[in-house]
């Protein structure tokens, strides 16, 4: 092949090179009039929320959201091609959402099933609460059942030790509601809770999982600390000399 071949492409070459950049220029032509899907947006924020689910359950509702905002946004972007683009956006938002659920999904269930120490029994506080149908028994049988017996539970400090630091007793309650607002619990919604040396706590909103030896107090007493307007705690049912606390 001479120079002067190697120079000047020939005019088939130059056929080819027109075509595909006519293709290119079309293409990004297209692109700048089409809007990207607002569903795939929103579905790639929702499933990046839906992967800290990990941490808190509540979030695994947010993955599924994502998953069907990405569901829909593919759906509408096959449907109207030239006017909607995104498919990327809602593939990863499809991907995040299915790893952020199924993920976070069996990491509580694998928390759930391995929580409770060797020979401690799981207690909610749902089962300590009284029979509405038998007013007269202001605890049920279950609570007198399980004095004295090793149980695993889990609940929120109350409030009224928030200024103390590190403590070693505190009222344990079941919601975040009692929790944050320092109210005065129901008398069966508290657990007296004492840790062992040398286990403390300080006051969060963070969920605590306990475990020791449940008892009935003999309601003669007030618990550990304050609620507000600066009046002491009233002592609830129960107790729990806890020899653990996550």
């Amino acid at each position: 092949m001479s120079r002067h071949d190697r120079q000047h492409p020939s005019s088939d070459d130059l056929s080819g090179i027109d075509r595909f950049s006519s293709v290119d220029d079309i293409e990004r032509f297209e692109d700048s009039y089409r809007a990207v899907s607002k569903a795939a947006v929103v579905a790639v924020a929702l499933s990046i929320l839906g992967l800290f689910g990990v941490w808190l359950k509540s979030l695994l509702v947010m993955a599924l959201i994502g998953l069907f905002f990405s569901l829909v946004a593919r759906r509408n972007i096959i449907r109207y091609p030239a006017e909607l683009t995104g498919k990327g956006l809602a593939r990863v938002g499809i991907f995040l959402s299915c790893l952020g659920f199924f993920g976070g999904l069996s990491w509580h269930v694998y928390d759930y099933m391995t929580e409770v120490p060797e020979g401690f029994m799981r207690v909610g506080f749902f089962q300590l609460q009284p029979d509405p149908r038998k007013s007269r028994d202001p605890i049920p049988s279950f609570a007198i059942d399980l004095n004295g017996v090793e149980i695993f539970t889990k609940g929120y400090v109350h409030p009224g030790v928030s200024t103390f630091g590190d403590v070693k007793s505190f009222v344990l309650v079941p919601d975040m509601k009692t929790c944050c607002f320092g109210g005065q619990p129901k008398l069966t919604d508290m657990i007296e809770v004492t840790l062992e040396d040398p286990l403390r706590v300080q006051y969060s909103i963070k969920k605590r999982k306990l475990w020791g030896k449940f008892t009935l107090t003999e309601m003669n007493h007030t618990a550990v600390g304050l609620i507000k307007g600066g009046k002491q705690l009233a002592g609830g049912y129960y107790k729990l000399h806890a020899v653990g606390v996550k």
